[in-house]
């Protein structure tokens, strides 16, 4: 609300004002009047605000557990960095060593990978393809031993069925009695069957020799496999994923250090503490509002004001403030506009504006939420003519002033005015200092 303000400085030794200059009517009421002054006005912006701090931290922790410590209580004065409460870090503490442990293994094997095989693994994976040549070779030297010596088998098994067989032969031949053909033909039976049973296990013993080769044969391939796989180094698609095993266990140790740091509340500013809501054995929930503690900077407080859309059009960054406290009577604060908002909020349909004040000097007995009062003087004339504003009328965009004559006649006249508040105008021009002026009847009922 715009207040104007205006202090009247008569000049003239004598001149006096004239409370009611009127002809004599007995059926009229008097018509009221004022003299024309000079004196000083001033145009005064009003705001009205509470006293603030200029930094206001809520500070809550950022991990879950149970309150250990709360070193502060309301009222304290607290530096920067200083802690002012801790969680429990035993749980906290185990998963970070859990993620150190992580990424240390997985920075080892990417090293490894990187690296290459030793010399010494070289040797030992071209070790085993030696072993393995020599278990072919001494496969495939079994596999032709056992084939002459089943062969040989069975070629005795054969020459003693022809054996067999020429005996009868013989016998017969020679008319030899039935027993003895019998018996001749029992041993060819017997012949028969052991040269079966020679074939036989050459068979099994061959398919068991070359089976004895093909392994020793797989075994060499591998072994020789591997020993290019270590010759060629790492592939780059296993580097790939260990540098990315490494990124992700990385990411959990920021993880657990951020969470480890969250158990402890700091204050990031100087100030003192405005509140505590928290004690030791609460049980926290991280991202929630509970728990919190409040510190605000004292040193500096403020005034936190808002200014109207009509009001806020004639102030600026800088200007200077008479500043009153509610309840600090005796005291007369002075600051300037240090900040003014450029979006309006609507309260109660009238557009208003914030504002800033900055106090330019300390006053102990402040308390962050009392009613403050600034006063903004926009302008200042002093020495001027004024005259009450309810004697000024607009009419056609003209401004009309009744003078009152020494014999009581009436006479309008245009004036020019200058400087004007809520309850006197200055007049610039077509009115001179002494006269008398007449102002609005006021009704019985007013």
């Amino acid at each position: 609300m715009r207040r104007l303000l205006i202090a009247l400085v008569v000049v003239v030794v004598g001149a006096a004002i004239v409370f009611l200059v009127w002809p004599f009517r007995a059926s009229a009421p008097p018509t009221p009047t004022a003299t024309v002054v000079r004196g000083t006005i001033e145009s005064v912006v009003d705001l009205a605000g509470t006293v603030a701090s200029p930094d206001v931290r809520s500070l809550a922790f950022g991990a879950t557990g149970t309150v250990a410590t709360v070193e502060v209580k309301e009222g304290d004065v607290v530096a920067a960095e200083q802690v002012l409460a801790t969680l429990d870090p035993e749980l906290l503490d185990a998963q970070l060593a859990a993620a150190d442990a992580q990424l240390a293994a997985a920075r080892k094997r990417l090293s490894a990978d990187e690296a290459g095989p030793t010399r010494v693994q070289k040797a030992a994976a071209r070790g085993v393809v030696i072993q393995a040549q020599a278990g072919l070779s001494a496969a495939r030297r079994a596999l032709k031993t056992t084939t002459a010596s089943q062969d040989a088998s069975v070629a005795t098994a054969r020459v003693a069925l022809e054996a067999a067989e020429a005996t009868l032969a013989g016998h017969t031949a020679a008319g030899a009695v039935e027993e003895v053909l019998a018996a001749d033909r029992s041993a060819i039976a017997a012949a028969t069957i052991a040269l079966g049973t020679a074939r036989n296990q050459r068979t099994a013993a061959r398919n068991q020799a070359a089976t004895a080769v093909a392994s020793a044969e797989a075994a060499l391939d591998v072994a020789n496999r591997q020993y290019a796989a270590q010759i060629a180094g790492t592939p780059a698609a296993v580097l790939v994923a260990d540098r990315a095993a490494v990124a992700s266990a990385e990411a959990q140790v920021v993880g657990a250090r951020s969470a480890r740091d969250a158990a402890t509340i700091r204050s990031p500013i100087a100030g003192t503490v405005a509140q505590v809501g928290i004690a030791v054995g609460d049980r926290i929930a991280a991202g929630t509002s509970a728990g919190r503690i409040v510190v605000a900077d004292l040193t500096a407080l403020q005034v936190e004001a808002t200014a109207s859309e009509i009001d806020v059009v004639d102030l600026a960054v800088g200007r200077a403030v008479a500043i009153t406290i509610d309840a600090l009577e005796d005291v007369e604060l002075v600051g300037r506009i240090c900040e003014m908002g450029i979006v309006g909020n609507q309260v109660q349909g009238v557009t208003e504006y914030p504002v800033t004040i900055c106090l330019t000097a300390a006053e102990s007995r402040l308390r962050v939420g009392m009613s403050a009062n600034g006063s903004v003087t926009l302008d200042r004339r002093e020495g001027v003519l004024v005259v009450p504003s309810a004697a000024v009328r607009t009419t056609g965009g003209r401004h009309l002033v009744t003078v009152v004559g020494a014999n009581g006649q009436e006479l309008e006249v245009e004036v020019t005015v200058g400087l004007t508040s809520g309850t006197r105008t200055e007049i610039v021009g077509g009115l001179s200092e002494g006269q008398t002026v007449a102002l609005p009847a006021v009704s019985a009922g007013s």
